[in-house]
């Protein structure tokens, strides 16, 4: 599976000061999950490409660590027949984060499971924030929908092969209602880096689907 997820992981725990045979098996159930037959678009391959855009971002980023840490675990937890895929995620995170011994206290390893669980249930997408690096964190989550319509219709396939089990009329007029959700902001993105790189062009591609 994916080399670039495993090396950002790997140089990622190494920077937080974790073991390395726990980093490795760590790694192996964050592969277990994200390799599930169920998905489609919620994959290694998601993750590969939002760890991609953060390289070219992370500069930005007041805590790089934590949000490639949350990047990784968003979406580890995810079955599309159930609401609390978030709250399970950053459950997984939690332990994750403990076994890492991340800070090498119990305080520490408290503070940082909290503020990266804080910022994975966040990538639900249904409230506001003004906190920066959740900002650029929940604008990783989007770029897909700024990508070229060839990539943005294969993704809009593979969350419909996703969500197979549901009718199509109740599927289209959901997917529609989430999709305008999206319009109906000021803008898709939170923060000027993505604004200028992809909202015109995701709201193109949203429109199109509409």
């Amino acid at each position: 599976m994916s080399q670039v997820v495993k090396t950002h992981w790997l140089k990622l725990c190494e920077h937080l000061g974790a073991w390395s045979p726990i980093a490795e098996s760590i790694y192996e159930d964050i592969l277990d999950q994200y390799t599930q037959p169920h998905r489609r678009y919620h994959t290694m391959e998601h993750i590969e490409a939002v760890l991609r855009e953060f390289d070219d971002a992370r500069h930005l980023a007041k805590d790089p660590d934590l949000m490639e840490f949350a990047l990784v675990m968003h979406d580890a937890i995810y079955n599309p027949r159930r609401d609390d895929n978030e709250e399970r995620s950053a459950e997984f995170a939690d332990i994750a984060s403990h076994r890492l011994w991340i800070g090498g206290s119990f305080s520490s390893v408290t503070a940082f499971s909290a503020r990266s669980g804080k910022m994975i249930l966040a990538s639900k997408h249904l409230t506001a924030t003004d906190d920066p690096d959740t900002m650029l964190f929940l604008d990783l989550d989007l770029v897909i929908l700024g990508k070229s319509r060839e990539t943005f219709d294969r993704y809009d396939r593979q969350i419909r092969q996703e969500y197979w089990f549901v009718p199509d009329a109740v599927y289209r007029k959901k997917r529609k209602q989430v999709m305008a959700s999206f319009l109906k902001r000021p803008s898709i993105y939170l923060t000027d880096h993505f604004k200028q790189k992809y909202e015109e062009r995701a709201r193109e591609n949203i429109e199109r689907i509409m």
